[in-house]
């Protein structure tokens, strides 16, 4: 079985999306409905990407008579700030010390139970994860996912490793302009096929892939069936070199599947892509924006001191009367007027509850269609608020977020059954048994919650018998290592009984069964 060496894709390139010739003919794909869909969606990903960038702000009015002006010099950029807010709420309240601190991916048997190689299934993908620096991909997909609309991911294996990439398996991050997915609508996350399509330089084909062309832009093209995959660059298939030979990157696909996945954002329309924020907040941001820039210019006016004058024909002059008397402007005289000099300031207009109210309404809008509610921009309504009233206000954004990590959790467990595949054809000590286990996502809160309250609530659900220790312990401590915690918890709890045990003992009472510390314990992993 061959090894598959990949390349990496340039993420974060603001350029990129206007990298490929969305009109090139491309052999087998063109005109298929796929590739069509995926060419409208690009028109869309090259609009949405100015408010990544924030070029969709930058306008100036070219008809000013001095320099040209901004049409919206405060470039409130509204997508991006609703974008942040979601981000930030998708992966919660991590501790940002590890990846496994973002998102706990953990294992069952199919009983629903906790094996051993449960352990050694999530130790493993939680080590990929941590290598491929998995918390920040996620984090920035996170991000842009919210206005492209969707975020791509490759699960790469490649045995050029390095020692700052000592896994041959990674996670990659793919810019959603360059994806082109083929997929069985009635399961989007397993694909038929995949193309990724994206326009390098000369200069950088030769650099990263040994590549000598006469072309200014050459064509990256990687192709994956279930069957086989091909990677070339201005058509010539690429060679990597692996135990010494060099190997065309091109034959039968090792895996079985097509290595990719797709997140969509909050809901797909009606096709295999995610909904944007954009759309719905566009038109309300260049609105408030110009409303913002009119209410600026309506205080400057009100803030001014421009004076006329008249009936002068004498030079204009600024005296000072004396040293406690402020300085005045002497007009002069006008013989020929029978009017006497006149200066005066120019009446300047208020600013008027109207427009104030209106750029309010405006940022009424923004929350309730961005589902931002007003607490969580930090909005301070005066008293304290209880948690469930808290909730309530949250409620349009929490809501919105849990229908995100639906997407996310699916996508989340399709990745980590490829990692263990990969990791199992590739001898990297994977068992047969470990393939058969579920992955669970275990996720931190959306919205901060008092630690003590948390911690006296799973204290009453366990001493009323309506939650396990096991599930406290994982409510308690997303992101760590829970069986470690059991392990912990099972052998204090054995030296507390065997203390009972030694009490009962002295005062002539029977002790334990010999076999209650082991049934204890193992129930209590369970």
């Amino acid at each position: 079985m061959t090894d598959v060496p990949i390349p990496s894709t340039p993420w974060g390139l603001l350029n990129a999306p206007y990298g490929f010739g969305s009109q090139r003919v491309i052999p087998g794909l063109s005109n298929t409905a796929a590739y069509n869909e995926w060419l409208s969606q690009v028109q869309r990903y090259r609009d949405w990407w100015g408010w990544i960038d924030r070029r969709k702000l930058d306008q100036t009015d070219t008809t000013a008579q001095v320099q040209p002006a901004w049409i919206f010099p405060l470039k409130i950029n509204v997508p991006a700030a609703v974008a942040e807010k979601h981000a930030n709420a998708l992966f919660g309240e991590a501790d940002g010390e590890n990846t496994n601190s973002i998102v706990g991916i953990n294992f069952v048997d199919a009983n629903n139970k906790h094996t051993p190689e449960c352990d050694a299934a999530a130790d493993f993908v939680a080590n990929v994860l941590r290598d491929s620096n998995a918390g920040t991909l996620f984090h920035q997909a996170g991000f842009t996912s919210q206005i492209l609309g969707g975020a791509v991911f490759k699960v790469a294996f490649s045995p050029q490793v390095s020692a700052l990439s000592p896994n041959p398996i990674r996670i990659q991050p793919i810019l959603p302009d360059f994806f082109i997915p083929i997929y069985d609508p009635a399961n989007p996350l397993d694909l038929l096929e995949a193309h990724v399509i994206y326009d390098i330089s000369k200069e950088d084909a030769l650099a990263r892939f040994g590549v000598e062309t006469d072309e200014r832009l050459v064509q990256f093209h990687e192709h994956w069936t279930r069957d086989k995959y091909k990677i070339e660059v201005g058509g010539t298939i690429l060679q990597a070199t692996m135990e010494k030979v060099s190997v065309d990157m091109e034959g039968p696909n090792p895996f079985g599947f097509v290595p990719f996945i797709y997140v969509p954002h909050y809901i797909r329309l009606g096709g295999f892509y995610g909904q944007s924020h954009v759309p719905s907040l566009e038109g309300i941001t260049m609105e408030l924006n110009s409303a913002m820039a009119d209410r600026g210019d309506n205080v400057k006016q009100a803030s001014g001191n421009e004076y006329w004058m008249a009936n002068v024909s004498a030079q204009v002059r600024t005296r000072k009367l004396s040293e406690k008397f402020p300085a005045v402007v002497d007009l002069g005289t006008n013989s020929l007027s029978k009017e006497g000099p006149q200066l005066e300031r120019f009446e300047t207009g208020t600013l008027s509850d109207g427009m104030s109210g209106y750029t309010e309404e405006l940022w009424n809008l923004i929350e309730k269609m961005g589902s931002v509610p007003s607490v969580i921009w930090g909005a301070d309504e005066g008293s304290q608020r209880s948690s469930l009233t808290l909730a309530f206000r949250t409620w349009a954004l929490t809501s919105h977020i849990k229908k995100e990590r639906a997407q996310w959790t699916a996508a989340l467990m399709t990745m980590a059954k490829m990692i263990l595949i990969i990791g199992a054809r590739k001898g990297k000590g994977v068992s047969a048994k470990m393939l058969t286990l579920m992955p669970i996502v275990d996720w931190t809160d959306i919205m901060p919650r008092d630690r003590m309250e948390q911690v006296n609530e799973m204290i009453l659900r366990v001493a009323n018998h309506t939650a396990s220790i096991k599930h406290a312990v994982r409510n308690l401590s997303v992101g760590e290592d829970i069986n470690e915690h059991l392990d912990d918890i099972a052998k204090d709890m054995v030296t507390l009984m065997k203390l009972e045990a030694a009490g009962k003992a002295q005062s002539g009472t029977s002790g334990v069964s010999p076999k209650a510390n082991e049934t204890m314990s193992r129930d209590l992993k369970g």
